[in-house]
C-alpha cells in the first residue's frame, strides 16, 4: 500500500517504520490523516493509542467521538487558525495538530498527544471518568488507564507541538530521502534518526 505525495510514491509500511521509531525516540505516539480527515495509518497499522484511548475507541459511540474530534482537528489545523493547533477531546486530553503541506497543498495532518497537563489526583480521575462514563466500559479497567496517561506540563505541550509542526513541515522533504531505504525492515536507528531528530528539536 503507498499514498501519494506529488512526484512520487511512498509506501506506508516504511511510513509506518519511521513514525515507530519517532515514537521510540521521543516517547510521543504521531498518527497521520489523509485530507478526508481519515487515518492514513489506524490503529490496526501502529499501535498510536495509549490503553485509555484503546478502552474508549473500543466501542462504537467512542470511536465516533474521537473521529469528530480528529476530524475538526485536522480542519482547524489545515485552516492555519493556530500553526501548530493545540486542542483538547472530547475525553479531556490534550492533542496537537500540524499540517503536511507541498508547494501550499495540505497533503493530510499530524497529531500527536494523548496526555493530561495536569497531576492526575483524584478529583482529575474523576473528571477525566465522567466525560466517558456512559459508554458503558469496565470501570476498574477505565479508572487504571486513565491514572496511567501520560502528564505534560503546559511548556513541555507547547515544545512537543513545535517539534510535530518541523516534522510536519520537513516530511515531504525530508522523508522521501529516508524512505527510500524500503529494502530494510528493522526501524531506523542510529545516526539517521538523530540528526533528523536533532534538526528538528525545538532547543
Amino acid at each position: 500500500m503507498a499514498v501519494t505525495v506529488p512526484g512520487q510514491m511512498v509506501n506506508t509500511a516504511i511510513l509506518k517504520r519511521l513514525l515507530r521509531s519517532f515514537t521510540a525516540a521521543t516517547g510521543m505516539g504521531v498518527t497521520i490523516f489523509g485530507v478526508n480527515s481519515n487515518p492514513i495509518i489506524g490503529i490496526e497499522d501502529y499501535a498510536y493509542h495509549c490503553h485509555f484511548c484503546q478502552l474508549v475507541n473500543s466501542v462504537a459511540e467512542g470511536a465516533a467521538r474521537c473521529r469528530e474530534t480528529h476530524r475538526r482537528a485536522c480542519r482547524a489545523a489545515n485552516q492555519g487558525l493556530l500553526d501548530p493547533y493545540i486542542f483538547f477531546c472530547h475525553a479531556g486530553l490534550v492533542h496537537w495538530a500540524a499540517p503536511i503541506k507541498h508547494q501550499n497543498e495540505i497533503l493530510g495532518t499530524m497529531v500527536c498527544g494523548q496526555a493530561v497537563m495536569w497531576e492526575l489526583d483524584d478529583q482529575a480521575v474523576k473528571e477525566i471518568f465522567s466525560r466517558v462514563a456512559d459508554l458503558g466500559l469496565p470501570t476498574l479497567e477505565l479508572q487504571a488507564a486513565i491514572k496511567k496517561l501520560r502528564v505534560l506540563p503546559a511548556r513541555q505541550v507547547q515544545e512537543a507541538a513545535e517539534l510535530l509542526k518541523r516534522l510536519a513541515a520537513r516530511a515531504v522533504d525530508v522523508g522521501p530521502k529516508m524512505l527510500r531505504r524500503q529494502d530494510q525492515e528493522e526501524p531506523f536507528s542510529g545516526l539517521a534518526l538523530w540528526d533528523w531528530l536533532v534538526q528538528l528539536a525545538p532547543w
